[in-house]
């Protein structure tokens, strides 16, 4: 139960803080906010109030919690008595949320910056902003929360990605693409807890591997934009192994923004689990859909980033800013919010000459509303060079279909009546 405490405590420090504290808080304020919340609260489960990006499977919505909230500290506590304790002080209100800055007393001084989103009926401690993402709780007594409801909690547009993918027409596009099969894997595990052999755990997974192929120039891929939809999958055992489609479609865990691929493109799909032996799939069909740019986006060009640096240049189309904040060796940073993060195809570093230098993406960091980023490079980044923010352009989703019929899974070969699984 600790374990998974030490989890649901995480989900608010996920995002560790880098960034600078907020100027000229209203201590007042503040204080008043910090007494408000005071008070005894449940755990609902982790939500995702955008409806966007990364969905939550909710396994933890089965803990039974009770949150204690005091003068800037919180106790989770569960049935089996464990407590994590959290301290926290407001840093900022505004209207879509209140900034936080919290620290969980056995991280020790490693501190975050989260987003308490007020709804009608509780909180969420968002540590992703771009998609409302975190843990929900309400009063246990059941009365308001007595702050102000939160902008984004009912305005959830307002931080959707605008290069979200719509279905496309051109059937020419999706004309571009096939599919072929690689590997069907079938996979069964027994596993005995601290060997003893009366604890006995099994577990299956069956999957099906694809390669996507087009013709280079023929499209721009940029990822794979949501699950694979099987949508069927029929073995000669008269079995249909398609497993239904999810409830919530998570797009942005295939594609981040996305940089452009270059063909073949892997795709897995998860089948269900045989309960007769299988020697063949009499017919395997369904939809990959793949997120493509029909027409190049624009791009930032910031020249001489020495002469740059710590000054916000405007991302164009948007109403945000990037700044560049250190240019060090072989590595680039820079930070920009988080609402813009997706819309960033690829980042160019040119030398005095206009040459390229090779680089990769060195991670990021955010804390809720900025994004930390860095490239890094072969080598060293020279005072005087320029970096192009290369910024996605009209996308669309593409859904590539697949069928493929009498595919056999056993050798001529092997004894008649041999089947996997």
């Amino acid at each position: 139960m600790l374990n998974k405490l030490l989890v649901l405590a995480l989900l608010v420090l996920s995002s560790a803080a880098s960034a600078a504290e907020p100027p000229a808080p209203d201590a007042a304020r503040h204080a008043e906010i910090a007494t408000i919340l005071m008070g005894n609260w449940v755990f609902d489960g982790v939500v995702n109030l955008s409806g966007e990006g990364p969905q939550v499977e909710n396994d933890e919505k089965r803990l039974k919690l009770a949150i204690e909230i005091g003068k800037n500290v919180a106790a989770v506590k569960a049935e089996d008595g464990s407590i994590i304790m959290l301290n926290f002080r407001v840093l900022n209100e505004k209207p879509t949320g209140i900034q936080l800055e919290m620290n969980m007393v056995l991280t020790g001084p490693q501190n975050a910056t989260v987003t308490l989103v007020v709804l009608k009926d509780g909180i969420v401690i968002c540590d992703n902003m771009q998609y409302l993402r975190g843990p929900k709780l309400h009063r246990a007594d059941g009365k308001p929360v007595g702050l102000a409801i939160s902008t984004l909690a009912t305005a959830k547009k307002a931080v959707s990605d605008p290069a979200r993918p719509s279905p496309v027409a051109n059937q020419d596009l999706v004309k571009a693409f096939s599919a072929e099969i690689q590997q069907i894997s079938f996979q069964r595990q027994a596993s005995f807890e601290n060997g003893d052999l009366t604890a006995l755990r099994t577990s299956a997974n069956t999957s099906l591997q694809m390669q996507v192929h087009w013709a280079k120039d023929s499209a721009v891929v940029l990822g794979q934009d949501g699950e694979t939809v099987v949508e069927e999958a029929l073995t000669d055992a008269g079995e249909n192994l398609a497993k239904p489609k999810r409830a919530e479609n998570d797009r942005h865990h295939y594609s981040r923004g996305g940089e452009r691929n270059d063909p073949p493109l892997w795709i897995q799909a998860e089948l269900a689990t045989p309960t007769k032996p299988v020697k063949s799939f009499k017919i395997l069909r369904g939809v990959i859909p793949l997120r493509c740019e029909t027409k190049a986006g624009s791009i930032l060009t910031c020249k001489n980033i020495a002469s740059l640096m710590n000054k916000p240049q405007a991302i164009p189309e948007t109403a945000d800013s990037v700044i560049i904040t250190a240019s060090k060796e072989k590595t680039l940073t820079y930070t920009l919010p988080t609402t813009s993060h997706g819309k960033i195809k690829a980042v160019e570093i040119l030398d005095s000459k206009g040459q390229a230098l090779r680089s990769r993406n060195g991670g990021y960091d955010g804390n809720g509303e900025t994004m930390t980023c860095t490239s890094r490079c072969e080598t060293e980044i020279p005072q005087d060079a320029t970096v192009r923010f290369i910024l996605l352009g009209e996308v669309v989703t593409v859904p590539v279909p697949f069928s493929f019929k009498d595919v056999p899974l056993v050798e001529s070969e092997d004894p008649v009546g041999a089947g996997l699984f």
